[in-house]
């Protein structure tokens, strides 16, 4: 479950920027995304390398740094 956890901090942001500021729209908007990004990852993993299988978490690693460094950059507190 270690690499899927990027699941756990993409789909949250990915709702909220979808949903807007408010969390009842936000929460119901992110049950669906966790298991549509999971399903998404596991069908192009199967894809990607076809007689054999891509490790579910290199997709979801793939997916999931880019959203968490946009985060972070985002979130940045200002230089002193």
């Amino acid at each position: 479950a270690g690499p899927i956890a990027f699941v756990g901090l993409v789909v949250p942001f990915a709702a909220r920027a979808l949903a807007g500021p408010d969390i009842r729209r936000t929460l119901w908007l992110a049950l669906p995304l966790g298991p549509i990004l999971i399903l998404g990852a596991d069908v192009l993993s199967r894809l990607l390398v076809a007689p054999s299988e891509m490790p579910l978490g290199v997709i979801t690693a793939l997916v999931g740094a880019p959203v968490l460094i946009a985060v972070v950059r985002a979130h940045r507190l200002p230089a002193v």
